[in-house]
Formats: structure tokens, C-alpha cells, sequence
């Protein structure tokens, strides 16, 4: 059974597939659409949002809002949802785990984003986030500094990576 769920809300098309499972006994064999416009417009929005937030504090402390670059964290959102934030404008995107971060990239794979790995890094992970994100913002020991220069390709820029030694505390 085919079902068209696009101009429904969410919970109106789980429930209409639910009772044409009961009704028929068939499975549903579509892909289920939800009507994802309310989605679009609330990214676009609360980017907007963010983004004049942003740009009247950086006009308070006297610094060019241009120079500021805005990170949006993925975290818990899929790469569509990074796809609608990209339509509104959004280059930057920020993911605390390298797999869910691979996932995304492979995911968005034919747009133009700069990927920033902003959690943990173990020390097995680092070919990995030093192949596939555009910068590493949490490095905590000189070991993963080394092993994400060691497996930098040729040519790719530089990761940027913070680095904090807390033996002098």
C-alpha cells in the first residue's frame, strides 16, 4: 500500500499509516513524506535570528561582524536538516563525534560545507577527522596534535586545533 503523507503533520501520517496497516494488513512500501515546510521556515528563522544577534554584538564591541563565523552544531539533526540550514545561507557546521560527523559529510557530500569536528577526539579516530573535517577545534594533547598531522593529506590546509596543557595547574 502506497500512501502519499506529504500534506500531513507528522503524528496525522504515522497515525493515518497505522490504521491502513490494521485495515488492510499490508505494509506500507513508500517512502512516508512529511510536510517538511514548517521545518524549512523554523532553521531559516532561527538562523536569521542568530545571525542579527551576532552581527549587533560584534557592533557593540566594535569588531566587523564579516570576521565572525558562525559554527552551527549538527548534533542530533540529520543531513537533511544540515541541507536546509546550507539553503538559508549556512557554511559552517559543527559535529561533536566523528562518526555521526563522516555520516553527515557523506550525506551533504555534493554541497559546499566546511566541517568542524568540535568534540572529543581519541587518538583513534584521528586519520579519520583529519581526512574528511575541514578543521579540529578540540584537541587536548600534543599526541592528537601529532597523529592529526601525521594523516593530513598533501595540500589540504592546515586543522585548526586549540590545544590547553593542564600539567603547569
Amino acid at each position: 500500500v502506497a500512501l502519499n503523507t506529504y500534506d500531513l503533520d507528522e503524528d496525522a501520517a504515522l497515525k493515518a499509516i497505522e490504521q491502513v496497516q490494521r485495515e488492510t494488513g499490508l505494509p506500507t512500501t513508500d517512502t512516508v513524506r512529511f510536510n517538511t515546510a514548517p521545518i524549512v521556515d523554523a532553521i531559516a528563522t532561527n538562523l536569521q535570528s542568530v545571525r542579527s544577534r551576532l552581527d549587533a554584538a560584534a557592533r557593540r564591541a566594535s569588531r566587523d561582524p564579516s570576521t565572525i563565523r558562525l559554527i552551527a552544531v549538527s548534533k542530533t539533526f540529520t543531513a537533511d536538516h544540515v541541507r536546509v540550514a546550507h539553503t538559508a545561507g549556512q557554511l559552517d557546521f559543527g559535529e561533536n563525534k566523528v562518526q555521526e560527523g563522516l555520516q553527515k559529510i557523506e550525506g551533504t557530500a555534493d554541497i559546499k560545507i566546511r566541517w568542524h569536528l568540535i568534540g572529543h577526539l581519541q587518538a583513534n579516530k584521528a586519520r579519520d577527522a583529519a581526512t574528511r573535517f575541514d578543521w579540529v577545534q578540540s584537541v587536548d594533547r600534543p599526541r592528537i596534535v601529532e597523529a592529526l598531522a601525521r594523516h593530513r593529506p598533501a595540500g589540504m590546509p592546515a586543522a585548526c586545533c586549540a590545544y590547553s596543557d593542564d600539567s603547569s595547574s
